[in-house]
């Protein structure tokens, strides 16, 4: 056992807009939080009782005698804490998020924002909420006043387990060789950052990704949750050891279409599993909430909540995490259109519609402008019956405007098209050389279109379409189509239609404020291709419309590469000749 200086933390141009999460209540399922759950950490007997000698005086405690006594709770993505529920998301585009809202639904406020990467854990001590990222991103801290942050542990180490609790900040690591966890605790200093750590090496021994052929969600000093690497089924083994090594290896199936693990206890497991849609309708599926008993090694289901599934990173309605808090379960709902996600709570064992907490959290940008509904259908491989699917979210406008009419046959042409194209990409994408691609793989062929209305002010409507799909090579591809309409005229304008501009003035204009800072980036490789976007740049590129300006982008690899994604730059309405009245623009 050591102290060892705290790392200093590399200032980062992430823009976080964060804030507070809390510790989870314990309650009568057993979840994290009960008074009973032990002290996961190893701990010497002097330690302890240096600890209890400590309290009897009086004296102030040592961080080596407060470790002793540390009470470890696992957390879960959803959390409450007096009147406030905090509770992880996914957006639509990959963004993974963290809500605050009244138990009453008010005053609903995004408090993080981690981009690409997912929220691991996530813990408050008094006024401040640390945040533990996932693939080793780092540990932040939000100022729960202020709404700062900043990094508090720099990225590249593997943390799990994350808790506060009187004052010590607790987190496991892999050590450097990758054999064992090291734990460490942190004490917490006036300002909420962290100071020097006390900590336990070689607590107990890492679990290989990939031993035995097992993917590892969770791994612990008394037992590890996985599931086999390229098994369709998705079962969770509950995995113990026995006797010097763990040479004496138990597996025990906790369910199929394992999902993740909600939280643990010394008596419980509680996991989210997803069970597939068997008909036609995407829309169709259910998530699964469950216990699975560590004394008996017996699984029972608690609730099954409706959701769409399968539907790729554009769109996935339905629970992101759920808790188990008290005499209650806390998920994400799908409203009836959809298009939308309730925090909700649902009474154990009982039936019918769930106590709705809050208002929706909007999964699409389409408003109040009509009717939305999902298309599509699973298409089944008819060598194997593996699911496949494509789907499309489809807006029909309510006809406010003279020519909501011709712009609804428009789009219900563009759905029909797109539905037909669709389907045969799924359908030839699965064949492979006589047989299926699923025989070697178990991946899902998949078609996917989302909307959103990007700019709505009044006459002029501009939808943006978003198409994802993947045919089993090593990432999918994406496309983004934008219709700007007329909603008087029914037209659909072009950026001609907007802009008085000649073509020079457009490639000029593009190709400067993609490649001079500070107009798009500061990255220098942007300089050198001034050419290669006034090439690509001109009346007939992809724009829409924003609050503000004109936004010119180009699809992928047109100008940039696959990893750079969809390059775009806003340009003011007051550099550009408009041929349109945007008023107030």
């Amino acid at each position: 056992m050591r102290n060892i200086g705290n790392k200093k933390k590399k200032g980062r141009a992430l823009t976080f807009a964060l804030l507070c999460a809390a510790l989870s209540a314990g309650g009568a399922w057993g979840c994290g939080g009960t008074e009973g759950a032990p002290a996961e950490t190893a701990v010497t007997e002097d330690a302890a009782a240096a600890a209890e000698s400590s309290e009897a005086v009086g004296t102030e405690l040592t961080l080596e005698e407060k470790a002793a006594s540390f009470r470890f709770e696992a957390l879960q993505k959803i959390q409450e804490a007096g009147d406030w529920v905090y509770f992880a998301y996914q957006t639509p585009d990959n963004h993974y998020r963290i809500y605050r809202q009244t138990l009453t639904g008010g005053d609903r406020t995004l408090l993080f924002d981690g981009g690409y990467t997912p929220i691991a854990d996530f813990a408050i001590d008094g006024r401040n909420l640390y945040i533990n990222l996932e693939y080793g991103n780092g540990l932040w801290m939000v100022d729960g006043e202020t709404l700062e942050s900043r990094e508090l542990l720099e990225a590249g180490r593997m943390y799990q387990s994350l808790n506060v609790r009187d004052g010590i900040l607790f987190l496991e690591a892999p050590n450097d060789e990758g054999t064992f966890y090291d734990r460490y605790f942190y004490p917490i200093l006036e300002d909420g950052s962290l100071g020097d750590p006390y900590v336990e090496e070689g607590v107990f021994p890492v679990a290989p990704y990939g031993e035995e052929e097992m993917a590892w969600t969770l791994q612990t000093a008394d037992f590890a949750v996985g599931t086999r690497i390229g098994s369709e089924d998705g079962v969770a083994y509950y995995v113990t050891w026995a006797g010097e090594g763990r040479t004496d290896r138990q597996e025990t199936p906790i369910c199929e279409g394992f999902l993740d693990v909600l939280s643990y206890d010394e008596t419980s497991l509680y996991v989210s599993s997803l069970q597939e849609p068997e008909a036609e309708t995407p829309v169709t599926g259910e998530y699964v909430i469950g216990r699975f008993d560590r004394r008996t090694v017996q699984y029972e289901e608690l609730l099954r909540i409706p959701c769409r599934v399968g539907l790729g990173r554009i769109y996935q309605n339905g629970p992101y995490s759920a808790a188990v808090l008290e005499e209650k379960v806390y998920s994400l709902y799908p409203a009836e259109d959809g298009m939308s996600d309730y925090l909700a709570v649902f009474e154990r064992g009982e039936e019918g519609e769930p106590t709705l907490l809050g208002e929706a959290v909007s999964r699409d940008g389409l408003g109040d402008l009509g009717e939305v509904k999902v298309g599509g259908k699973n298409v089944f491989c008819p060598v194997c019956g593996h699911r496949d699917w494509y789907w499309d979210q489809e807006l029909t406008l309510t006809g406010t405007f003279p020519g909501d009419g011709a712009i609804n046959e428009a789009l219900g042409q563009i759905y029909a098209d797109w539905a037909a194209r669709a389907q045969e990409y799924v359908e030839t994408s699965a064949s492979w050389d006589g047989g299926c691609i699923h025989e070697s793989s178990a991946v899902s062929i998949s078609s996917e279109a989302a909307m959103e209305a990007v700019y709505d002010q009044g006459r002029y409507l501009n939808l943006v379409r978003q198409v994802y799909e993947y045919g089993g090579g090593a990432h999918g591809n994406s496309a983004r189509e934008s219709y700007l309409f007329d909603r008087q005229t029914g037209a659909r304008l072009t950026l001609a239609d907007v802009l008085g501009n000649s073509e020079e003035e457009v490639k000029t204009a593009v190709a400067d404020a993609f490649c001079n800072p500070p107009y798009y980036n500061e990255d220098e490789i942007w300089k050198e291709r001034w050419q290669i976007v006034y090439d690509a740049a001109g009346l007939d590129m992809d724009f829409c419309l924003s609050e503000d300006g004109v936004t010119f982008y180009f699809g992928q690899y047109e100008v940039a590469s696959y990893a750079e994604g969809f390059p775009a730059v806003n340009i003011p309405y007051r550099q550009l000749d408009l041929k349109i009245d945007l008023s107030g623009q």
